[in-house]
């Protein structure tokens, strides 16, 4: 899922980096001081490769191996600690940290099978770069972007620290967010 939204400078690594950070949040109040230590070494990972990444002079990018190493990393981090320890709906909050990836791959499996087109194979069908057709500048998708996987990484802390009724109404609110952007994504037609 990570090297799926790795299509733009700056959106996988920038994602993970919050993402990371959604984890280091949840995991630090526990005792689980090997998360807590792998997070923000993922961070600071992360956030040292953002300047190269952006920069126009020193272009590096995350490629196959990057993108997939960071992706098993937050999959190590999601296993890592306890969300349950309020409330057992708490359980799926590694799905909320992890939302942006997790949306970019369905929705890009749905429109490659609505299309007769294999979902392995490469197309412009990414969240990111519908955006941009709608006229959205790169800078401002990935500050969208940004702030959308930090309001997810803060709601997916909140669900685990509530009791289970209104953190179902958080996952309620956020499922229904995705599917009216989807719709509004969705209809933006890409060659």
């Amino acid at each position: 899922s990570v090297n799926l939204i790795d299509i733009m400078d700056g959106l996988s690594g920038a994602v993970a980096a919050i993402a990371s950070f959604g984890f280091f949040i949840i995991s630090l109040p526990t005792s689980n001081i090997h998360i807590n230590f792998l997070s923000v070494a993922l961070i600071g990972g992360c956030l040292g490769f953002m300047p190269f990444n952006l920069s126009k002079r020193h272009r590096i990018f995350l490629g196959d191996t990057g993108s997939l190493f960071i992706g098993f990393t937050l999959s190590a981090l999601s296993l890592g600690t306890s969300f349950t320890a309020v409330n057992r709906i708490g359980v799926f909050a590694p799905i909320m940290v992890l939302a942006i990836p997790i949306y970019e791959t369905i929705l890009v499996t749905y429109h490659r099978f609505k299309k007769g087109k294999s979902p392995f194979k490469g197309s412009k069908d990414h969240f990111a770069l519908r955006m941009e057709k709608l006229g959205f500048s790169r800078k401002k998708i990935l500050l969208l972007t940004v702030a959308a996987a930090f309001i997810l990484a803060i709601f997916a802390l909140i669900s685990t620290r509530i009791p289970e009724i209104p953190a179902l109404g958080f996952y309620i609110i956020v499922g229904c967010c995705f599917i009216i952007y989807s719709r509004w994504i969705g209809k933006v037609e890409i060659d």
